[in-house]
């Protein structure tokens, strides 16, 4: 992790901290008082410190709920949403699926399953199961560039870069698609076409910090490369 990472990091952690905390604290007193804290309230404040980038608040209001409530849906999604984020595909691949053995529609998680998918590397299940037909229509996107990943990873960049232009298509100047482009060029190990790609991203944004680091992973290879 470079220096800026860990500045941001640090910067990042008291307000999360904090967040975490004033959860316990509110759920330790009421439970003190005798004081009622309905299912909905909790679940809000999970989503709210989910929303605010605080996922283990998030995962605390969760678990909290499903403590007396296993078959609550919303919690279980929430649960496995939260998990992607810290980055335990495991744990969250576990929850979709049993809120999908308790009745919800496979639309609702087919992005997060797919994302938890990817993060075990379970390329050949995600091409198998996230179907874009399945995904609903603001989530079509997102299932695509989930896809092109799972081909790349399953070693066919061609593959995933048609799907990536295919999104272009749609979405015209998607960034996300666009880095994906270039990452599969990387896979090709063509180092010039992926230079001159990422060069035209970074021409419109400039500031965006995923692509910085691709622009500078990409110098690092190249020089050793030359070396």
């Amino acid at each position: 992790m470079n220096e800026w990472s860990m500045q941001k990091q640090r910067n990042k952690t008291p307000a999360r901290l904090s967040h975490a905390l004033y959860l316990l604290a509110i759920l330790v007193t009421a439970t003190s008082c005798g004081l009622a804290i309905s299912t909905e309230q909790k679940l809000d404040s999970g989503q709210q410190a989910f929303d605010d980038g605080d996922f283990r608040a998030a995962i605390i209001s969760a678990k909290d709920v499903l403590i007396d409530e296993p078959d609550n849906t919303r919690a279980r999604i929430l649960l496995g949403q939260a998990s992607v984020a810290v980055g335990d595909g495991v744990s969250a691949e576990k929850e979709f699926e049993r809120a999908l053995a308790l009745g919800i529609d496979f639309s609702e998680v087919i992005v997060d399953l797919g994302r938890a998918l990817l993060q075990q590397q379970k390329f050949d299940e995600v091409l198998n199961r996230i179907q874009v037909n399945a995904a609903a229509e603001d989530d079509k996107i997102s299932t695509m560039r989930i896809r092109a990943e799972a081909f790349l990873g399953n070693g066919q960049p061609e593959t995933a870069r048609d799907v990536l232009y295919e999104v272009l298509e749609i979405e015209g100047a998607d960034v996300e698609a666009q880095l994906g482009i270039v990452r599969t060029y990387l896979t090709e190990g063509n180092r010039q076409q992926a230079r001159e790609t990422l060069n035209h991203v970074l021409a419109d944004n400039g500031d965006y910090v995923p692509a910085l680091q691709l622009s500078g992973l990409l110098h690092l290879d190249t020089r050793n490369v030359r070396q």
